[in-house]
């Protein structure tokens, strides 16, 4: 029998048993790695969306259009941000923006 040969075949085996799985675990770290930074990049692209739809609110402070728009871009931020719906709190933190947002006319009335 051929010894050198069995020896070597299961040194390969042995070997597939090590680096399949650690090829495994590190694929798998990557797409956890992609995955968080999509949804970093998805949140701040959010979040950027909502502070301009308040800068175009303070400019025009009476548009009703303008105050449904930060409304709705707010809540897909806070959406974005817990990956579930929005809750009553983030709604007053809406709330308060865009109040903020409008003081300045209201203050002139």
């Amino acid at each position: 029998m051929n010894t050198d040969a069995s020896n070597g075949m299961a040194c390969l085996v042995g070997l597939g048993c090590f680096v399949l799985p650690v090829l495994f675990i590190v694929g798998f770290a990557v797409v956890v790695f992609r995955m968080r930074a999509n949804k970093q990049r998805r949140e701040q692209e959010a979040w950027r969306a909502y502070q301009d739809s308040l800068v175009r609110l303070r400019e025009n402070p009476r548009s009703a259009a303008h105050r449904e728009e930060a409304l709705r871009l707010g809540r897909i931020y806070y959406s974005t941000r817990t990956g579930a719906g929005v809750s009553a709190a983030q709604e007053l933190g809406m709330a308060n923006d865009i109040n903020a947002a409008c003081a300045h006319a209201q203050a002139i009335e």
